[in-house]
């Protein structure tokens, strides 16, 4: 629930940054695609399981669509901003690095309970020969 919560904070943080081309603008960019690529990921996880081998695809690819979404809803909306590549781009990339660090390091390690009601923790590793 706690994820959920925070992926809305994000994408309400990422509407009262405007037109700019600064450093806080494109960070509230990457932030927004952080919380809505590691939020998707999160989401598929857990409510659908079948989809896992493809959840930082499906994680990524919806935070990168949210953030084009809300540049053409900008530019059809009679903003003084056009569509902004930069902008695009930088939540494309905080969408890539949410999606990538919720699976790896939120969702792999293993924390499961036993019948007896103890918990053990785990972590699943490959090594390619």
């Amino acid at each position: 629930m706690r994820s959920v919560i925070a992926f809305w904070i994000g994408v309400c943080l990422t509407n009262l940054a405007y037109a700019a081309d600064s450093f806080s603008s494109e960070f509230s960019h990457f932030a927004g695609g952080v919380l809505m690529g590691g939020g998707t990921t999160w989401a598929v996880d857990r409510w659908w399981p079948e989809y896992n081998e493809n959840r930082v695809l499906i994680g990524f690819a919806v935070g990168t669509l949210g953030g084009v979404i809300g540049e053409v809803h900008d530019s059809i909306r009679g903003s003084p901003k056009r569509f902004s590549v930069l902008d695009a781009a930088s939540t494309a990339l905080g969408a890539g690095v949410g999606a990538y660090a919720t699976d790896r390091w939120i969702l792999t390690p293993v924390v499961k309970k036993t019948d007896q009601g103890n918990r053990y923790y785990g972590f699943a590793s490959q090594y390619t020969f």
